[in-house]
């Protein structure tokens, strides 16, 4: 019987090993308050908010042993990235530089000031892993400013290292090691407890389609009966009444001083889709829909 123990807990060790050896081998330099996967197996972050500071430390692991980049992007591209390349070399020396991308072409050295500082860095079982900080606002024409809203993150890596001893050696192209993501470094909030939210999910949403108003519009918040109030309500279940629970979870909102010049309006094309309005026969190759626009609503 105890040998029977010792070999399941064997076992059990070698499939928490492997289970482990999925994501990244390396262990954070210290606690963090946020992380995400960026990519599954392959790249993992790890962020904490200064707000008296004004920075944002960053731990960036990702399963290569060349050298990785995060940038800040001001539409999801390249073009206009401000761009943080890091490596590890062979002597254990962590490097980091400070580039920009003026368009989809490699990003250049910022020739104006060095505003990503490496703090630590490590290599070990194919992975390298890199800390580094940020202020919030460089005032570098070269810098895209971390907002306190949405920001869009892209990442990429290399198979090698950059050797500084030669002067004609740079990053390679990075041809599908990259990526992206939508992250409000600064005001994320954490997945709240399964059991004190009722009938909601937690959903990862990616924004592929986002709706961005013009400059000179905006959606007016009102009602036909001219409410000038509205309330949003959360309800929270806690059926086992447990105390001294928290939840991050709800909505930001920001107040202009001048609305802007027009109003969106919107206008609804098409069948709704529901039974009692839209059905197909079965195993029909074809099927049209009729679908009318009064011109009032089109003036």
């Amino acid at each position: 019987m105890q040998i029977r123990i010792i070999l399941w807990l064997y076992i059990s060790l070698i499939l928490i090993e492997l289970c482990i050896g999925i994501s990244s081998p390396l262990q954070p330099f210290t606690t963090y308050k946020h992380t995400v996967e960026l990519q599954a197996n392959v790249a993992q972050l790890w962020w904490t908010v200064n707000d008296i500071e004004q920075e944002i430390t960053f731990e960036l692991h990702v399963n290569t042993v060349g050298w990785i980049g995060l940038g800040i992007s001001p539409a999801g591209g390249m073009q206009g990235a401000d761009i943080a390349v890091a490596w590890v070399d062979t002597s254990g020396k962590v490097h980091i530089q400070d580039r920009f991308a003026f368009d989809k072409i490699k990003p250049i050295l910022d020739n104006t000031t060095q505003d990503w500082f490496a703090l630590r860095g490590q290599e070990q079982n194919g992975w390298t892993g890199i800390q580094f900080k940020r202020y919030f606002d460089t005032c570098d024409p070269m810098d895209v400013p971390i907002k306190s809203g949405t920001n869009i993150l892209i990442f990429a890596y290399g198979l090698v290292d950059l050797d500084l001893c030669q002067s004609n050696v740079d990053i390679t192209y990075h041809d599908n090691r990259r990526g992206s993501r939508i992250l409000p470094l600064r005001s994320y909030v954490d997945q709240p407890a399964e059991d004190t939210l009722l009938g909601l999910e937690t959903i990862d949403l990616r924004f592929n389609n986002t709706t961005a108003y013009p400059e000179e519009t905006g959606y007016a918040v009102t009602s036909d009966t001219g409410s000038k109030y509205f309330m949003i309500k959360i309800h929270y279940d806690n059926p086992r009444q447990v105390s001294n629970l928290q939840d991050s979870s709800g909505i930001r909102f920001y107040l202009a001083n001048d609305l802007r010049k027009y109003d969106l309006g919107y206008v609804l094309f098409g069948t709704l889709s529901r039974p009692t309005s839209l059905a197909i026969p079965p195993k029909a190759e074809q099927f049209i829909v009729d679908s009318y626009c009064p011109p009032e609503a089109t003036r």
